[in-house]
């Protein structure tokens, strides 16, 4: 931090109390996310002004910052709190920005709001000029969860700077997984986004989806992984002999809810629908993988589960063969 002022935050310790969220102020007192103090020559601290807006004493402060990364000709960095106040200074200084993507907003928010937002060390980047550089979406991510996150803010790097940024390939769910200590990291991501869909809104999506939260966020997914380890030996059931049956992970999705329900019956009903053996002509299990396997490259993830889902309640039912028709929409009741 700059000699000449001091940032302090209020209210973190109720953020640290409450699950990274600041507290309610109390009856009668300011909201006060963040204060910034000047320091007075041999008198300690002192307000810049007792009238003066929050949104005023930080944009002096940060003014503070370019202006001493400039008298060091070199960037400055440090942790902060982003609060919605810090976030909105930063988006008011922001021309020129790329389009934003609601979608990346949503996504940030909905992890921040949960508590599932970590500081990585990527930084909130102001140039010399003064102006946001990178950080555009995390702050209207932190505006929109009226969360407060913390983060790197560094100060003072050139303009032009800006375009060298995102440069790198952006990590996927796999790639997290894979790190977390995971194989077939691809294969269980993906059976985890489908687990989340199946448990949060009673249904797969696929593309072309609008409007509202259809999809898990990296971390809801990384989550899933670590909350549901019997994912794990589900997509090692869906080998190789999966794959043209609709895919490894729709099988190891569908696998992982059927043994919910009875695992030697779900390991027996998913085993016989990759092989193929011994199966009667009437048998729903035995319709099921030929029509995935006549569908291929037409079903949807959707569809692939309600034929599965349909066809494991007629062969827990003993139901004769039938056609079975999809109709979209939330997947059917499982029998036990």
């Amino acid at each position: 931090m700059s000699g000449d002022l001091q940032l302090k935050t209020a209210a973190t310790d109720a953020a640290t109390k409450n699950g990274g969220h600041a507290a309610a102020p109390r009856q009668g007192k300011s909201n006060m996310d963040t204060i910034v103090q000047a320091r007075a020559p041999g008198n300690g601290t002192v307000p810049l002004s007792s009238g003066m807006s929050d949104h005023r004493k930080l944009a002096i402060w940060l003014d503070k910052l370019v202006d001493e990364a400039a008298s060091k000709g070199k960037p400055l960095a440090q942790a902060i709190k982003l609060t919605p106040i810090l976030a909105e200074l930063f988006l008011e200084r922001n021309p020129a920005s790329r389009k934003v993507n609601l979608n990346t907003v949503d996504t940030f928010a909905n992890d921040m709001a949960g508590g599932r937002w970590s500081i990585n060390g990527e930084p909130i980047i102001v140039s010399d000029t003064g102006e946001l550089n990178d950080g555009q979406h995390r702050c209207l991510a932190v505006k929109q969860s009226r969360a407060t996150v913390d983060t790197v803010l560094v100060v003072g790097v050139s303009r032009e700077s800006r375009i060298t940024l995102d440069q790198g390939r952006a990590r996927s769910v796999g790639d997290y997984l894979s790190m977390d200590g995971h194989f077939d990291a691809r294969v269980l991501g993906a059976a985890a986004g489908y687990l989340w869909m199946y448990r949060n809104r009673g249904q797969l999506y696929t593309g072309g989806v609008t409007g509202g939260k259809f999809t898990a966020t990296k971390a809801e997914i990384r989550q899933i992984v670590d909350d549901n380890p019997g994912l794990v030996r589900s997509v090692a059931i869906a080998g190789r002999q999966a794959q043209p049956i609709g895919g490894r992970p729709i099988i190891a999705f569908t696998h992982f809810i059927l043994t919910g329900q009875d695992r030697a019956a779900g390991d027996e009903f998913v085993i016989a629908l990759m092989e193929g053996a011994n199966l009667k002509a009437n048998n729903p299990i035995l319709y099921a993988r030929n029509r995935l396997i006549q569908e291929r490259g037409r079903f949807r993830a959707p569809d692939k589960a309600e034929l599965l889902f349909k066809a494991w309640n007629a062969w827990r039912t003993g139901t004769s063969f039938a056609h079975f028709r999809i109709q979209g929409g939330p997947l059917p009741v499982l029998e036990a």
